[in-house]
């Protein structure tokens, strides 16, 4: 590399003549910003047609969303997220699929080809979520509920051995760790009361510490439910809870503010209230399951959208 004393321009300037210049050859733009929120990393998937997938990513600081190849038909992916440590993407798969079922992939992110790693449970894996470091969770519907995934084989174990809970009711359609690996999120596609209904969803606060799980109310202050199907869920860093439902006239992406594990905050004049992200995807109205980059700052997109201040 050449380096090279740039003459001041002023030949008067004692202090210039002193303290030379030094031009490493480097061309710095002032109005560019380095960062990891600028490339096409947040991961997501629509199902259409009952089992067909669509991989696409949205590049957080735009919301420019880009198609990762062609649709994948009849594979039926349900679950999504990236391994922390290793930045390699997963997918789990659904039990409407002419491939094996419950079956863990990874994902080329440059092309949206997926290669098995292996099966996963016997049924349908409709979520799966990593833990900070790098343990991978899964949740098997109406079967064996919350599993540990072997990244290499695929295999699934049951994460309580000594649990005697009826899992067999509920339609759990996504799940996520918080920050801190405490409180796991998980959306039931019921009213709660593990009967399956499309119209709404029951969101669960898991405290993994001591077993105790919160019910976050989704219905404004007259009874009314004001979030449609949840089917996927991912959490940002900050506890930013990041959202996608099933509804035919929405095709956004959402981001709530949760504090320590608690529930997102509704007030009665706004159902939506506290939302601070918002993604328009345009097309996508069935989003299965998304995938937060991790070397994005969320709150530099946050600024940039300013959401929050409204």
């Amino acid at each position: 590399m050449a380096v090279t004393l740039v003459t001041p321009d002023d030949i008067e300037d004692v202090a210039a003549r002193h303290n030379p210049t030094v031009d490493f050859g480097f061309n710095i733009r002032q109005d560019v910003v380095v960062s990891g929120c600028s490339e096409p990393s947040f991961y997501a998937l629509n199902d259409r047609l009952l089992n067909n997938t669509g991989i696409f990513a949205i590049t957080p600081i735009d919301g420019t969303v880009t198609a990762l190849g062609d649709e994948l038909a009849e594979l039926d992916l349900e679950g999504l997220d990236t391994n922390p440590i290793t930045d390699v993407l997963y997918a789990s798969s659904g039990d409407d699929t002419e491939f094996p079922v419950g079956t863990l992939y990874t994902v080329d992110t440059s092309t949206g080809e997926p290669t098995p790693v292996g099966p996963i449970w016997d049924g349908e894996v409709s979520a799966i979520s990593f833990k900070s470091d790098g343990e991978l969770w899964a949740w098997s519907d109406r079967k064996a509920g919350p599993l540990i995934v072997d990244l290499t084989t695929g295999a699934g174990e049951r994460a309580n051995q000594s649990s005697e809970a009826d899992y067999s009711q509920f339609a759990i359609e996504a799940m996520t760790w918080d920050n801190q690996d405490q409180k796991l999120y998980l959306a039931e596609n019921s009213a709660g009361t593990g009967e399956t209904s499309g119209q709404h969803s029951t969101l669960y606060s898991w405290n993994s510490s001591d077993g105790a799980i919160n019910v976050c109310p989704l219905k404004n202050a007259d009874g009314e439910f004001v979030i449609g199907q949840i089917e996927a869920l991912d959490m940002a860093d900050n506890n930013v809870l990041l959202f996608a439902v099933h509804e035919d006239n929405d095709t956004n992406i959402y981001g709530w503010r949760v504090e320590d594990g608690g529930c997102p905050v509704l007030p009665s004049d706004n159902g939506l209230g506290n939302i601070v992200l918002k993604y328009d995807t345009e097309v996508y109205f069935d989003i299965e399951a998304i995938s937060w980059p991790k070397s994005c700052n969320i709150e530099e997109v946050i600024a940039q959208q300013g959401l929050e201040a409204e």
